[in-house]
């Protein structure tokens, strides 16, 4: 869950310092998402999610999708704020 949450804020990070507005925000987020799931499954697990979980692969990915959208959002939009309007 940790991972899930920074995933969240360092995406936001990087889309808001990117100026990324709209569609192009919430695709830089999904693409993050999955990309960092996908890494730590690969590396950490060996792509062997049921040896460590009972998650069928769809609530692997999905899970805390809600707080971590969230974080994202939130530092998104800070970001953005710090660097395209101050």
């Amino acid at each position: 869950d940790n991972i899930r949450s920074v995933m969240g804020i360092a995406s936001g990070c990087v889309a808001g310092i990117c100026g990324l507005t709209g569609l192009q925000g919430l695709v830089c987020f999904v693409i993050l998402h999955v990309l960092v799931l996908v890494l730590v499954c690969g590396l950490k697990m060996e792509f062997k999610l049921h040896s460590y979980t009972r998650q069928k692969w769809w609530t692997y990915l999905t899970a805390n999708l809600q707080q971590s959208a969230l974080s994202f959002t939130l530092f998104w939009t800070l970001f953005y704020g710090l660097v395209y309007l101050y």
